[in-house]
């Protein structure tokens, strides 16, 4: 797309796109998915990219976990690309979506809601992020407390946007989170969770200023 242009190859994969998303096949959805998180990098009209978006999350309660988990990949990159234009539009679709998807109970699916948090918020502002901010971080301190390594990594990387995206608003929570994860650095000295330390350590940093140091 990036060699020929988006007039060319836009109607070309908007065809293909849909005679994908409508075989009963899970493969085709899914590839068709994959092949429509790339599009926003090379678009910059937002008005060409809500049809995308409509369609991709009208998967997002897909029975296939693939489905639900290229979704929320899909969604993320878009977020990426397309920051902060998507999150003015989408931003109480995809929260509600993803705080459905935070309590998958397939733990990839359940990582990859937190990974398109982690890109959808960093386009957010700060008043619009505030109502959420609560629920969002109870359930993500819920995942830490029995999840697997990579959910957990997803997570925190997740609570780290949320920290600096709504800066003084994360101070009423901050102390928790700070023995949270103090609790988690003592309880994971394992050589297996050296990368989750070093995520931890990360996090409390970004947390830190998030509040100001006054309150660090």
């Amino acid at each position: 797309m990036s060699a020929i242009g988006e007039k060319a190859m836009l109607p070309i994969l908007a065809s293909l796109v849909q005679q994908m998303m409508t075989n009963p096949d899970w493969r085709y959805q899914n590839a068709a998915i994959m092949a429509l998180s790339q599009v926003g990098e090379y678009i910059d009209d937002i008005e060409q990219v809500k049809p995308i978006m409509n369609m991709v999350i009208s998967f997002h309660d897909n029975k296939n976990p693939r489905i639900r988990h290229s979704v929320c990949h899909c969604i993320g990159q878009i977020s990426d690309d397309m920051n902060p234009k998507i999150q003015e539009i989408y931003s109480e679709q995809v929260l509600s979506i993803m705080s459905k998807l935070l309590y998958d109970p397939v733990p990839r699916v359940v990582s990859n809601a937190a990974a398109c948090l982690a890109n959808f918020v960093e386009g957010m502002n700060e008043a619009t992020l505030k109502n959420y901010l609560k629920p969002f971080l109870v359930r993500f301190f819920e995942i830490l407390q029995n999840a697997c390594s990579f959910t957990k990594e997803s997570v925190i990387s997740a609570i780290s946007t949320f920290a600096e995206t709504s800066g003084k608003d994360f101070l009423p929570y901050y102390d928790d989170a700070v023995n949270f994860f103090f609790r988690m650095m003592e309880t994971h000295q394992d050589k297996l969770y050296k990368q989750l330390r070093g995520m931890i350590i990360e996090v409390l940093t970004i947390m830190a200023h998030a509040v100001e140091y006054e309150n660090f």
